[in-house]
């Protein structure tokens, strides 16, 4: 994911870049623009050395999505697979039943959704004819 953002963040370097010299600003008040994207490169690369440690173990790493995501029947599995794979059988079971759960609450939502569009398509249709 990072990898395909590279060119888009080469991109809006440059530009600020352009515009600043075309505004014709001097030395120092790009000096500061350069210091707040020096700090804002510091920051996005202590994040993304937070999360390639977070992938490094697959509990924090689904623990931390259910966390964001707590109704994610995928990442409930997920979960419950690491926890079997370290032996922690107990545990994967609570995060498969929850998972199983999850995707029912899910494929009923999806359900209800289809039902909605199609009744207000048909409703659009007789309108617009």
């Amino acid at each position: 994911m990072y990898l395909p953002l590279a060119a888009v963040v080469v991109l809006v370097v440059l530009a600020c870049y352009a515009v600043l010299r075309r505004c014709g600003m001097s030395e120092r008040p790009r000096d500061g623009v350069r210091r707040q994207l020096d700090a804002d490169r510091g920051a996005l690369l202590l994040r993304t050395a937070q999360r390639n440690r977070e992938y490094c173990d697959l509990v924090q790493l689904w623990s931390q999505t259910i966390a964001v995501a707590p109704h994610n029947y995928r990442a409930h599995f997920n979960l419950g697979r690491a926890h079997s794979e370290r032996g922690d059988d107990e545990r994967a079971r609570g995060n498969r039943e929850r998972a199983r759960g999850d995707e029912e609450r899910a494929r009923l939502h999806d359900e209800r959704a289809r039902f909605h569009f199609e009744r207000e398509r048909s409703h659009y249709e007789e309108a617009c004819g």
